[in-house]
């Protein structure tokens, strides 16, 4: 469900940018103008909910151009319309009245009574759309909400005329428009709006049960059907190719509306033996829909189609399944520096200042892990006399655990559960190839954001901007 848009058409930059920020906090979707012109494109390219109209003394005029301009497109959805007045007459209040105003701002604005009208506005714009939707349906929908949608779902899995007399089973089926977000902000709700149209019109002439037809969001409508479970799908594959094989519904060049529909069957029992309720088969039919979506859209899904699927990923679930053959290899750092046990201190230091890294391994003459040194030991002894000149493996840390590439996740984490090392060394043939810490593993689980990606204040170069933050940062003393 998109948040309430909101179009301010206001000459001050002040109050344009104090109600942007106001009305951003409470949650509205906000666009700004200052020309008629300005104005005109947001109004035809990101049709507002709401508008907020200059109507000072200086742009009295412009405000009310505007005004004239949205109530001459008949074709578009209803726009609430706020003037903004300073010093109101009688007169000029009437006459804004008759031209389309619905309702008046005095400024300078009052916070509380701003938030308020615009609820006022919310009510009237939920009031006109379902007038709209009726008007294009030829008044033969009323739509139910979610709420009663269940109700009546309820009364017909528990009536036994309907169960035990129909030729068929009950069904719930959902039909959602396919990325809808996206097409209304490239195309426009009357683009979509005659999709939504032949929607209904299948839906009302297939209903075997009158006023049926549920609205659960602006782009997904639930039916409940009686028939036979190929008839039912037939349904569906009717309402699909209504739109998506109609070139009415092609958008530019490219772009198409396409549906996916959710259907879940509720079992052929009698009134006094069934125990399936409205609420879990409507939430049988939202799990199918969900499947459809998730296969790309353009798709019809019946409940329990993927049940191998399901308890793949139920089995999945269990225990140590998930990772059973994720190895050390998969999810280690790779560690592709290393240095050389007869490394100085000082060259040490100054890999430590070219990678950042805070620990690094290192190798004997074969190139076979020896040990371990961080960069904390190396900075210690950097602060001693002539400390830089003193070879690597002097404070390098030789009691490093070490595991084979091939090792499992699980014994992974079994090792760190029981034994708690800061840091695990992954070795090919001997060779250190990466590094895994108990905070790299949690890493694996966390959700990754743009500010995961974010620069640190101390490097601010464009490389340091794209680091992700190092997964190894320990010390191993």
């Amino acid at each position: 469900m998109r948040r309430l848009r909101v179009l301010l058409v206001l000459e001050d930059s002040s109050t344009l940018r104090h109600c942007t920020r106001l009305l951003q906090v409470f949650g509205f979707d906000v666009n700004q103008a200052v020309t008629f012109d300005q104005a005109m494109l947001e109004i035809t390219t990101a049709r507002p909910d709401i508008v907020i109209l200059d109507g000072t003394s200086a742009n009295t005029a412009t405000g009310l151009d505007l005004v004239r301009a949205i109530e001459s497109d008949r074709q578009a959805d209803f726009i609430y319309k706020f003037l903004l007045v300073h010093e109101p007459k009688s007169a000029e209040l009437i006459r804004a009245i008759e031209l389309g105003v619905d309702d008046f701002l005095m400024q300078p604005i009052e916070h509380g009574e701003l938030l308020s009208r615009l609820r006022t506005a919310a009510r009237v714009l939920e009031y006109e759309r379902r007038l709209e939707r009726q008007r294009l349906s030829g008044g033969a929908v009323r739509l139910l909400n979610r709420e009663g949608f269940i109700q009546l779902l309820e009364t017909q899995l528990n009536s036994p005329h309907s169960l035990q007399n129909a030729k068929g089973q009950i069904a719930c089926l959902l039909v959602s428009i396919d990325r809808y977000q996206r097409l209304q902000t490239q195309h426009g709700q009357m683009q979509i709006e005659p999709a939504k149209q032949a929607i209904l019109s299948q839906l009302v002439t297939n209903a075997k049960i009158p006023h049926s037809i549920a609205e659960l969001n602006e782009h997904t409508y639930a039916a409940i059907t009686i028939g036979e479970l190929a008839d039912t799908l037939a349904l569906a594959e009717t309402i699909c190719s209504q739109v998506t094989e109609h070139a009415a519904f092609t958008l530019g060049a490219t772009d198409r509306i396409t549906l996916s529909i959710g259907l879940a069957f509720a079992p052929n029992q009698t009134a006094s033996e069934s125990t399936h309720s409205a609420t879990a088969l409507l939430d049988q039919a939202e799990h199918a829909l969900r499947q459809a979506i998730q296969s790309g859209g353009n798709s019809i899904v019946q409940f329990g189609q993927f049940a191998e699927e399901e308890a793949g990923w139920a089995e999945l679930a269990t225990t140590g399944k998930l990772f059973e053959y994720t190895l050390a290899r998969d999810i280690m750092v790779p560690s592709s520096l290393s240095l050389n046990h007869r490394d100085t201190i000082a060259q040490a230091a100054e890999l430590f200042q070219q990678t950042q890294l805070r620990a690094l391994p290192v190798v004997d003459e074969e190139g076979k892990l020896a040990g371990l040194l961080s960069a904390s030991a190396v900075q210690s002894q950097l602060a001693k006399p002539n400390g830089g000149n003193l070879p690597a493996n002097s404070v390098m840390t030789v009691d490093v655990v070490s595991f084979d590439e091939q090792t499992t996740l699980t014994a992974l984490i079994d090792y760190f559960t029981q034994e708690s090392p800061l840091v695990i060394v992954i070795v090919n043939k001997g060779r250190p190839t990466g590094l895994v810490t108990p905070s790299s593993l949690a890493t694996l689980c966390e959700q990754l954001t743009t500010e995961t990606f974010a620069g640190t204040p101390e490097h601010s170069s464009l490389l340091a901007g794209l680091v992700v933050p190092n997964l190894c940062g320990v010390d191993a003393e």
